[in-house]
């Protein structure tokens, strides 16, 4: 077997050590990694797994919590298994009736030979309750029978016609799971279960943001991770619970602020029809605090937004990507060079989905940095909404944070 930790989150400056070895790091707290343990377990004896932390050297502008604070998962597969994150589903054509899905599958051999693999599929349509019916429909890879060469990897794809697709929407959000098996000759070695959904998500600079065809104002709110006086531990009842009071309020849209979610969250809104952007960053070179992630943006920013897309892309209740909040260096030509960087990379792993960015200052909408994104967000600065057009007229916006206050239980007051 193959032996892997994932993590779906660590605050912060995570150094993994398996019975005493050093194993790996992800400084980034936000962020969900894997770890490869195989070579450092010993088989049929006690292993130790130690987690070093340190958020002395970490800032932020929030209490984002400290240590292991969200699930970790012992992952065991075959040394030829699907790769990490390594499923993306999309559905480029949908008719009344008619819906095309297109699987790409990349598969990973651990194995010290050569492997010859078949990747098959199947669709379900999911009940209340989350369980997966009879196939609707399915497939096999267009590769067939695949030689993978040792310690390498290969992607397989495969499309599939489902017959009068049910749309997720916010008020009925329909879910389906494609079963992704992988065999090696006529042995079975993994299996992956993918949730997805079935609707259409576009911006336009007339017609405002159209889901499935049909103008949805977005109603939304900036959610920090962290659950209150519970702290910023996972606990998704609680989650849950914010999600039902938001929607009472007449929420339909939660902005991640300002970095990655917990995965249960993305969860939840498919479930409870809810449209989330999911966002990066609070910073890039230029902080905002001692020890924030500006000290690593240019080593880790890459590989931290493609791999908070790579986990969160086939959850139909994403609808953008956000690659920071109020960047102080997003004008610079560094700026402007790193935000057509990170768009390009989040293109690369994703090209269903737009990118944006929260602004917040004048002259980002016309001094050539709103091209290096495809929805300009505008934090406050309501009074530019009315000349935007005249600098955009083919560039859709959105506001990405309209108001703030600083309140307690009954008493709010507003700058």
């Amino acid at each position: 077997k193959t032996i892997f930790l994932d993590f779906d989150g660590v605050m912060a400056n995570a150094k993994i050590y398996c019975n005493g070895k050093y194993v790996g790091t992800w400084p980034y707290g936000y962020n969900s990694f894997r770890m490869d343990l195989t070579k450092f377990v010993k088989c049929g004896e006690d292993n130790s797994v130690a987690v070093r932390v340190d958020t002395t050297q970490w800032g932020s502008r929030w209490y984002p919590g400290a240590g292991i604070y969200r699930h970790v998962w012992l992952v065991k597969t075959s040394p030829v298994h699907v790769a990490h994150n390594g499923i993306f589903v999309t559905t480029p054509k949908i008719t009344a009736e008619q819906g095309t899905v297109k699987i790409e599958v990349n598969i990973d051999n651990e194995l010290a030979k050569d492997a010859l693999v078949t990747a098959s599929a199947t669709i379900h349509l999911l009940d209340e309750a989350g369980s997966p019916g009879s196939p609707v429909a399915a497939g096999l890879s267009s590769l067939r029978l695949t030689a993978i060469s040792a310690g390498k990897s290969t992607t397989m794809n495969m499309q599939m016609a489902v017959p009068k697709p049910k749309l997720w929407d916010l008020k009925t959000p329909n879910l389906y799971l494609v079963r992704t098996t992988v065999s090696v000759g006529d042995k079975q070695v993994d299996v992956v279960d993918t949730k997805f959904g079935f609707r259409t998500v576009e911006f336009t600079a007339k017609k405002g943001f159209l889901l499935n065809g049909r103008h949805v104002p977005i109603q939304g709110v900036c959610q920090h991770h962290d659950l209150g006086p519970l702290g910023a531990a996972m606990n998704t009842r609680a989650l849950q619970r914010q999600i039902e009071i938001l929607k009472e309020m007449g929420v339909n849209a939660i902005r991640t602020s300002h970095n990655p979610p917990a995965p249960e969250l993305l969860e939840l809104c498919d479930r409870m029809g809810v449209l989330v952007q999911v966002e990066a960053f609070d910073c890039w070179h230029k902080g905002k605090r001692a020890f924030d992630y500006a000290r690593i943006f240019d080593k880790w920013a890459k590989r931290d937004v493609q791999a908070m897309v790579l986990r969160d892309r086939n959850h139909p209740s994403v609808f953008m990507w956000s690659t920071g909040n109020e960047i102080g260096d997003r004008s610079s030509v560094k700026g402007k060079r790193n935000s057509r960087m990170l768009t390009d990379a989040i293109h690369e792993v994703d090209p269903t989905r737009v990118v944006t960015n929260g602004c917040n200052g004048s002259g980002d909408d016309r001094n050539g940095f709103q091209k290096t994104i495809d929805v300009y967000g505008y934090n406050y600065h309501v009074g530019f909404y009315k000349a935007f057009h005249k600098f955009n007229p083919t560039m859709s916006f959105h506001a990405s944070e309209t108001s703030s206050c600083s309140s307690s239980r009954g008493e709010y007051f507003f700058p």
